[in-house]
């Protein structure tokens, strides 16, 4: 039995990702304000990476003399994270890898490769400024970087490699358009005329995944098209652009994990939604497509005897067909060779703990793939024969993150940051997040422990508090030893009171953080028959007078499958209910004591993340979307007003209560260069930019204990933290304001 993870779940987007084709203003950043003062502030040892971390990790097989090989963004403590790549030598890898010796902090790393040429792309940022640097090698160990022009501002996602010959595909940072490049192992290049849009379609293609065997290319893309799922297609060209072929990939709500050329044609695997006894849930998907022909087919993947929640991952390309690995309940190969499809023995000694990433063929055979998770990063090695093999891991990349980092999920008064844990349970594992919870010490100059109080963590790992009219309260969850249910137990007290235990929630899975809303507390979640990752969650919301008594509110039209993730008081009577519906935004709005969902999310392009309510008494519900960061007000829940859309040069987070009016933590874009900001408000609807400290291209959150305002960026360095003094003057003195 594989049991649901219990995390520390935030409605909060920290930072926007920023789409084009916003013709709105967006928010301009103040010539010359008055700036508040930044001091950094010292930060527990926990709280800073102990260990090497790796992202983006992928490998390569071997070839005749070209060995195979690991590449990762590689981040070791107090350094930059670089991109880097391990060469074989033999069948082990060096304890060292290669650094390709890119200028900046490496943010994206593609590799692929054949016998005779590897190519990398690699995104950095070098002062705020992104770039992007291509490189080639023939032997994995000497890596050249390569001018490619068309590529120098270009977000590279996918690639291929047959022969002496590169497929690049990628989005433009200007226009986010595709970008697709040939590449020879002499450096000659040629950038393709790429698909575009369909006419009357704003939203641009994103591509996915990438093929080529020389004549061909292919790329697969997904694409927002007005619709409840995305449409993925895959895009052919047997004259390098000069004209495509579109095939359309029937399922629903596709989901991409990866995609080859074989021998005879191509293999996509991905997900897709289907319903059993009203529930909605997640499967393996595979299609296939002969070259030359038009369509793909879906072909059923051998998941006879897995858990409905089994993931598929990319293929990989072998002499006799392809492979690929799934999962659950233990990690499986499956072979597709001389057109018969089988599925191989699972490995229980392996950690069913982290998703596979790229897996790897040799030209012997030989399938190797790496798995990244909260148990590290590891490279696993398919051994023994067919479907009585095993796979075992063979090199260790990372070891598990045993640090804390801070979780965007705000706590009164105090930093919260969170630190994963899984653990064998039954048959399966279970996962959950430990929290720590930080204070500023007498001096300002350092973050400490947060003193602990009445209120009793035991066991469980969670807590989040909450303050209102009628004083705070904490909700405290997690599993206990021995016990097969998440438990939420709730506390509260009056001003100035002692904290009182109330009543444990029944069948509570997941708890957000309760706030005040139409004079009462209420409290969004979920509730499941039980803790076992296969039985559905419905979302739920609950409301007490004191803190202390929760009750189901009856009538809320929360559904299986639904999570009510944050409370939004609108007026003084009325309430919001921000939350998902299998992945896609919702919004539930109570009027007069009726129930109905808003308009306001029904096309899927804006998510809503967080909310305040502005000096005016409006509801302000803060928007992520394609077009941006969005600010928006309400008074009844379905007609909104803007108060501000950011564009594609600004970043804007979660708004927070700071003493003299609102705060968000973000970034902008001046003249190709990202600088971290402050936004502030006087009175939640007129914004401006501050500078935030110097050096920093992003801030990620903020909070405020005791009276103080603390900013951090969180990144594979660690966590910084800084203090910041004279807010409330700056605010003042500033008088430039947002366009609205």
């Amino acid at each position: 039995m594989r049991h649901r993870t219990l995390a520390a779940i935030t409605t909060t987007t920290l930072l926007a990702a920023l789409a084009t084709g916003c013709t709105d203003a967006g928010p301009e950043p103040v010539a010359d304000p008055a700036t508040p003062r930044y001091t950094e502030v010292g930060v527990p040892a926990e709280l800073m990476p102990g260990d090497v971390m790796v992202d983006h990790v992928g490998l390569l097989g071997a070839d005749g003399d070209t060995p195979w090989s690991v590449h990762a963004i590689r981040t070791t403590p107090g350094d930059r994270p670089r991109a880097v790549v391990w060469a074989a030598q033999g069948d082990e890898l060096p304890t060292e890898p290669v650094d390709l010796g890119v200028d900046g902090s490496a943010e994206s790393l593609v590799v692929a490769g054949s016998a005779t040429l590897s190519v990398a792309a690699v995104g950095s940022s070098v002062d705020g400024d992104e770039t992007t640097t291509v490189l080639m090698s023939t032997d994995r160990r000497v890596w050249s970087a390569v001018d490619v022009p068309p590529l120098d501002d270009v977000a590279v996602t996918t690639a291929a490699v047959s022969g002496d010959e590169a497929w690049i595909v990628g989005t433009s940072r200007a226009t986010d358009e595709l970008v697709g490049v040939t590449l020879a192992a002499d450096g000659q290049w040629e950038e393709a005329e790429m698909p575009t849009s369909p006419d009357g379609v704003e939203t641009t293609l994103q591509p996915k995944a990438a093929a080529t065997d020389g004549v061909e290319v292919a790329v697969v893309t997904s694409q927002d098209r007005g619709g409840d799922a995305d449409v993925v297609s895959v895009y052919r060209s047997v004259n390098r652009g000069g004209n495509w072929v579109e095939d359309a990939i029937e399922g629903d709500h596709v989901r991409v994990a990866g995609f080859t050329d074989t021998a005879h044609g191509y293999v996509l695997t991905g997900h897709v939604r289907f319903t059993r006894d009203a529930r909605v849930l997640t499967r393996a998907a595979l299609w296939t497509a002969r070259k030359g022909a038009r369509g793909f087919t879906q072909v059923e993947p051998p998941t006879a005897g897995l858990s409905d929640d089994v993931w598929i991952g990319a293929p990989a390309r072998s002499d006799d067909g392809y492979r690929f690995l799934l999962g659950g309940p233990y990690i499986r190969q499956v072979v597709m060779a001389d057109q018969e499809i089988y599925l191989t023995a699972g490995s229980p000694d392996l950690p069913e703990r982290g998703m596979i990433g790229q897996t790897a063929v040799d030209a012997d055979g030989t399938t190797r793939a790496v798995a990244v998770g909260q148990h590290g990063a590891t490279v696993l090695e398919f051994r023994g024969e067919a479907e009585d093999g095993k796979l075992v891991a063979v090199a260790q990349l990372a070891a598990p993150q045993h640090w804390f980092t801070p979780t965007g999920q705000s706590s009164e008064g105090v930093l919260t940051a969170g630190m994963g844990r899984i653990e064998d349970w039954r048959e399966g594992w279970r996962s959950y997040t430990v929290q720590g919870r930080y204070v500023l010490d007498a001096d300002g100059t350092r973050l400490v422990a947060a003193p602990a109080d009445a209120v009793a963590v035991d066991e469980l790992s969670w807590r989040v508090d909450a303050t209102g009219p009628q004083g705070e309260v904490a909700l405290v969850s997690g599993f206990r030893a021995g016990g097969d249910a998440i438990e939420a137990v709730p506390w509260a007290r009056e001003e100035g009171g002692r904290w009182v235990q109330g009543s444990p929630l029944a069948s509570a899975q997941s708890t957000h953080a309760p706030g005040w809303a139409a004079g009462g507390w209420l409290l969004p979640g979920t509730t499941a028959r039980s803790a076992d990752v296969d039985d559905v969650e419905t979302a739920t919301l609950w409301s007490s007078p004191d803190g202390l008594a929760w009750d189901v509110v009856a009538g809320f039209p929360g559904a299986a499958g639904q999570d009510a993730q944050a409370v939004c008081a609108l007026g003084e009577q009325d309430v919001i209910v921000l939350g998902s519906d299998h992945g896609d935004p919702v919004m539930w709005v109570r009027l007069g004591g009726d129930w109905q969902t808003s308009p306001a999310t029904q096309d899927g392009r804006r998510t809503p993340t967080s909310c305040y309510v502005a000096a005016d008494g409006r509801t302000v519900i803060r928007f992520a979307g394609g077009d941006g960061t969005r600010l928006l007000a309400t008074t009844d829940g379905t007609v909104m007003d803007k108060v501000l859309t950011t564009g594609d040069d600004a970043g804007f987070g979660t708004v927070h209560a700071v003493p003299g009016g609102f705060a968000s933590t973000g970034w902008v874009r001046d003249g190709g260069q990202i600088h971290a900001v402050l936004w502030v408000s006087v009175d939640g609807l007129n914004w401006t930019s501050l500078p935030g400290p110097g050096g920093e291209d992003g801030l990620a959150d903020l909070t405020v204990i005791d009276g103080t305002v603390v900013v951090m960026t969180d990144d594979a360095r660690g966590t910084r933290v800084w203090r910041v003094d004279g807010l409330q003057e700056a605010m003042s003195a500033s008088s430039a304001k947002m366009d609205p």
